[in-house]
């Protein structure tokens, strides 16, 4: 069996207490920014990827897939994430109806709760973003 070992770290308190401090908290109590370690943070990639030998580099095999790579390629650093609400983005259903997801995501779009859903963090900027993040 492979086993693939990656550095994972906590945030330590006193950072995340400052960013806390600095930013606020959401309306889930929970801070508007977090640190995060890069090898922490894994998001689902799709595409064709190529397996090497270690050795001689040749090419083994391509396979498409669903791979959880690390979502920041500077993986052995930290990062501040920002939480955005979820309506940031406007609705699923209207994000659907101007063309922006493929049908069979539209269909379901279409079917979703309006409700916000689990907190979302992103490190893009947003229009949405203050000096004053209360």
């Amino acid at each position: 069996m492979i086993s693939i070992l990656r550095e994972t770290h906590d945030t330590p308190e006193a950072v995340a207490r400052a960013l806390e401090l600095a930013g606020g908290i959401n309306r889930f109590r929970e801070p508007n920014y977090r640190a995060v370690w890069g090898w922490n943070r894994l998001a689902w990639i799709g595409g064709k990827f190529a397996e090497r030998d270690p050795a001689t580099g040749a090419l083994l095999r391509e396979v498409v897939e669903l791979r959880q790579e690390p979502k920041y390629p500077a993986v052995n650093r930290w990062h501040i994430e920002k939480w955005l609400p979820p309506d940031t983005n406007g609705r699923a259903a209207t994000r659907a109806q101007q063309g922006s997801a493929p049908s069979t995501i539209a269909k379901i779009a279409k079917s979703a709760p309006t409700t916000p859903g689990p907190t979302t963090y992103s490190t893009t900027p947003s229009p949405h973003f203050t000096n004053n993040p209360s």
